[in-house]
């Protein structure tokens, strides 16, 4: 099962192992996807602002760089 969580991890999704009467039945995918706008919006504030974004988030270091990097945003923080 860890093998399958890494792998899932590694491609930049959030993993959900499935217990029946604890029994791993399975184990999920998820992934967050950002709008369509979100990366012009990353953008503009950062044009605006003229500071450096910075995601914070939850999700495992290469979930939340996968996301990151769709949005051009260079500073992450995982796994809070």
């Amino acid at each position: 099962v860890r093998a399958v969580v890494d792998d899932i991890e590694r491609l930049g999704n959030t993993a959900v192992v499935v217990r029946i009467n604890g029994r791993t039945a399975g184990v999920l995918g998820l992934a967050d996807r950002p709008r369509d706008e979100a990366a012009d919006a990353v953008t503009q504030l950062t044009d605006l602002t003229g500071t450096v974004p910075v995601l914070l988030t939850g999700d495992n270091l290469h979930a939340a760089a996968h996301i990151a990097d769709e949005l051009g945003i260079r500073d992450v923080r995982a796994g809070l």
